[in-house]
């Protein structure tokens, strides 16, 4: 991690702890948000104290006296959402925090939806959700606005970049997250990605959970890489796993917090005949699927939804990812909206540089969208059909995205 600064620090500094607010950090598991933190402190603050939950002296302190642990003028929480109440106490140690320090909180769970928080701590906070290595952030360590994204993207070259191309082929090999994306190993990778599954069953699940059955779960997690690409369906994994809808709604909801997993669902709103309840299925970690072409629409998925969230959580609107689909199976893979209205549409190509007939649909029914993007893998493709509509290189576009 030496050579590459996340794009969230400085935006943190800047939003969060330069107001006197807690900078609330969420993630998965091994994603960085622990050195994201250490990084914070060490580059902008002169002394710095690293609390750990799994710490038995740190555990005494929060139960018996939290405010002592006030030190020094940046402090880390780790995990504690954990503890019961965390919330609660969180907000006691903030209210007296009279010599404003900084205070940064990480976590592998939903820090905002945890299930054992108390307080809302509304006003006291920012919420940042740090995301796997893209490869905007890759080439750079700057987060451009939505806006100056839709105006230079006209100004792209049409040339790839051997050194972009190079760094999109390795995430595409090896994922997003830090250790195998450096590492660039084989062997190593298939070694991390089942100690990280391990831990995220046999530790974090039980932290958050009742859920005894933690070999169906493993197998459970086995078997959604298949499925990814598709609309996933719940009454065909109650065939697969021998067990309830309801259980299968658990299992999901609780990897859904655990950030393994995550949905999209169908943009419905005013589209007519559009299907409303099933949502399509991906992995935080795609390195894991073996079929190609899915592992190609999750990467994607993955740089999408982390310029959505960044642009949200950065203050520059409401952004979500979702995707159109109606039942004449007009489908448009990926929809950025902005403020609930459709704003930037992507379809996904492994070839080619045409132009989707679905896009050119969708873009007339609504006069909210300023993008709409024919994505490929290849190389030098950069093509206009129109006002705001291209065949573009992966490359090229992600290289300008967060």
């Amino acid at each position: 991690m030496k050579n590459i600064k996340r794009s969230l620090n400085s935006e943190i500094k800047h939003l969060a702890l330069d107001n006197n607010k807690m900078a609330l950090i969420s993630g998965p598991r091994q994603v960085g948000k622990t050195y994201a933190a250490g990084r914070i402190s060490k580059e902008y603050y002169k002394s710095q104290d690293y609390l750990n939950w799994d710490n038995i002296e740190f555990r005494k302190k929060w139960q018996q006296s939290p405010t002592d642990l006030l030190g020094g003028d940046c402090i880390i929480f780790d995990e504690i959402h954990k503890a019961k109440n965390w919330k609660t106490t969180l907000k006691g140690i903030y209210d007296h925090n009279n010599e404003k320090k900084a205070i940064i909180v990480t976590g592998s769970t939903r820090l905002e939806t945890s299930p054992r928080g108390g307080d809302s701590m509304m006003g006291r906070y920012f919420h940042f959700r740090l995301h796997p290595l893209s490869l905007g952030e890759l080439v750079s360590p700057k987060i451009i606005s939505p806006d100056k994204f839709l105006l230079i993207i006209s100004m792209l070259p049409w040339k790839t970049k051997k050194l972009e191309k190079d760094k999109l082929d390795t995430l595409f090999n090896f994922g997003g997250f830090p250790e195998p994306y450096l590492k660039k190993d084989i062997r190593f990778s298939n070694l991390w990605q089942k100690g990280r599954l391990e831990k995220l069953i046999r530790i974090d699940l039980r932290d958050i959970s009742r859920i005894l059955e933690l070999g169906q779960m493993e197998v459970f997690c086995s078997i959604l890489p298949d499925k990814i690409g598709s609309i996933l369906s719940i009454k065909s994994l109650c065939e697969d796993m021998e067990v309830s809808y309801n259980t299968i709604r658990n299992w999901l909801k609780y990897l859904t917090a655990l950030y393994f997993l995550y949905e999209i669902k169908p943009f419905s709103l005013k589209i007519p005949r559009s299907i409303k309840k099933e949502g399509k299925t991906y992995l935080w970690d795609y390195s894991v699927i073996k079929n190609k072409g899915a592992r190609l629409e999750n990467m994607v998925a993955n740089h999408l939804l982390k310029a959505a969230q960044y642009w949200t959580d950065l203050g520059y609107g409401e952004f979500s990812l979702t995707f159109f689909r109606d039942k004449q199976k007009r489908e448009v893979d990926f929809v950025i909206t902005r403020d609930g209205a459709p704003w930037a549409m992507f379809e996904v190509k492994s070839s080619g540089d045409h132009f989707s007939s679905n896009l050119e649909y969708f873009n007339s029914k609504w006069d909210t969208i300023k993008l709409s993007i024919c994505l490929t893998m290849d190389d030098n493709i950069f093509k206009k059909y129109g006002e705001n509509k291209y065949s573009i290189s992966m490359s090229n576009i992600f290289s300008i995205m967060p």
